[in-house]
């Protein structure tokens, strides 16, 4: 691993995309983002969004690099 001037080791850039219909998932500098996104119903939760965030976030658990969830 590359250490930076600070002594601080550096992260690398990486972007894992996953298919969902009313959330956005996405894996950027070991942070798991999931956002909703329902804008045409001002982004209201069903039961499908529900479902979907939990997926997004038990996948999480796959991923070894992933530090956290936002």
């Amino acid at each position: 691993m590359k250490i930076l001037g600070n002594d601080m080791p550096a992260i690398r850039k990486k972007s894992t995309k996953r298919k969902y219909n009313d959330i956005l998932y996405e894996v950027k500098n070991q942070v798991a983002w999931v956002t909703i996104n329902r804008e045409r119903v001002l982004n209201a939760f069903r039961e499908q969004t529900l479902d979907e965030i939990i997926d997004a976030l038990k996948s999480t658990r796959e991923d070894p690099s992933i530090v956290c969830a936002w």
